[in-house]
């Protein structure tokens, strides 16, 4: 069984700088990462999204936890796949 975290990349600004700080912290009591990029959604449909989701999540299996460091900034219906 595995502990995550979530980090949305490519933010910037404030809202970056806090996940990655809580992110680099949580690496140091042994949690892996887990990458989410920022998307701009308007440009996506439902099924890429999915499918970059997916891919994203590729080592998590049952059993794992995942710390969700929320908001991600991304679509809100981002948030549906991680429910």
């Amino acid at each position: 069984m595995s502990i995550y975290i979530t980090n949305t990349y490519a933010l910037g600004g404030i809202a970056s700088k806090a996940q990655n700080l809580v992110t680099e912290e949580a690496k140091k009591l042994g949690i892996e990462e887990i990458r989410i990029p920022y998307i701009d959604y308007e440009s996506e449909d439902r099924n890429n999204m999915s499918n970059k989701i997916d891919g994203v999540l590729t080592g998590v299996t049952s059993g794992d936890t995942i710390i969700y460091q929320n908001p991600i900034w991304n679509d809100p219906n981002f948030d549906i796949f991680y429910e």
